[in-house]
């Protein structure tokens, strides 16, 4: 086998064990990985919302601003899986919509006044899954939607 010229760039070898199957470089973390995009929160006035939750970079910011927020909701498959890519609308006691979200989820977390909602959340294919949720002036409270996959 030839040698590299002189001054001529070698990669460094790559672990096994960041190789997929098909011989792609993966790197999820460490220098050479694909930083997440920081959250953002959303607000409305007296409400704010932020939604993510997707790889260990976006639970990790949800995890600093959780304090922020007092409802905290996961949308989960019965299975355990996250579900993310639903639409959500948040609902007061006089049925008036205050704000609806689409690509939400896993994991969506709001700041609310003191009363109780409904939280509807609807899939990309259509179903629909509602939680009553109270919005406590101190703490926080954790509804969690659950769909059977395929939903």
């Amino acid at each position: 086998s030839a040698s590299p010229a002189a001054g001529a760039y070698t990669p460094a070898p790559v672990p096994m064990d960041y190789r997929a199957r098909d011989g792609e470089i993966i790197r999820s973390e460490g220098a050479d990985a694909i930083p997440a995009l920081p959250l953002t929160v959303m607000s409305n006035g007296t409400m704010k919302y932020v939604t993510g939750g997707i790889g260990d970079e976006e639970r990790a910011q949800l995890k600093s601003l959780e304090s922020d927020f007092n409802i905290r909701m996961l949308i989960a498959g019965t299975d355990g899986s996250f579900v993310g890519d639903v639409t959500v609308r948040v609902v007061d006691t006089k049925d008036t919509v205050l704000f609806t979200v689409p690509d939400a989820g896993p994991y969506f977390y709001l700041s609310l006044p003191p009363a109780g909602y409904v939280i509807e959340v609807s899939t990309a294919n259509g179903n629909m899954k509602s939680v009553k949720a109270t919005a406590p002036a101190t703490g926080h409270s954790e509804p969690v939607v659950r769909f059977t996959p395929g939903q």
